[in-house]
């Protein structure tokens, strides 16, 4: 019998740095502390802190449980991508374009935006433009 030859892929390095941007931005969204984010997964802020500035790995099981407090996927939070859900291609888009290049801004620039897009949905009820429209198709 011939031995099968293998063909090693092509694997992206992990970005400690990167990962830990989206749980830090991740946690400023759901406008937790460290200290809540410690307590809610049984680790110690330094910790939090360490990982969040790309510092310290990670065990598999502490990601798992800060990825359930902060309501995201352990693939988000590793990649930034959401590559075991289904997401419609359309949110998939928002999630590249709009969501991934929010991972390093401050808390203040996170807080602008939410209140742009407050300001958008409600000038969109008061025009009474449908909350729903389709997807924009370039």
């Amino acid at each position: 019998m011939a031995a099968k030859l293998y063909i090693k892929p092509e694997l992206k390095e992990l970005n400690h740095i990167h990962m830990g941007r989206r749980i830090r931005s991740q946690r400023e969204l759901l406008s937790m502390t460290r200290e809540d984010l410690a307590f809610a997964t049984d680790l110690s802020p330094k910790f939090i802190a360490e990982v969040e500035y790309g510092n310290k790995g990670i065990a598999l099981d502490n990601l798992y449980k800060i990825s359930q407090v902060l309501e995201v996927s352990c693939d988000y939070l590793i990649a930034g991508a959401y590559t075991g859900v289904e997401l419609d291609e359309h949110v998939a888009k928002i999630a590249e374009d709009v969501i991934e290049p929010m991972v390093d801004f401050s808390q203040e620039e996170v807080k602008f935006i939410e209140s742009v897009t407050n300001s958008y949905k409600n000038l969109r009820k008061k025009l009474g433009i449908p909350e729903k429209l389709p997807p924009i198709k370039k």
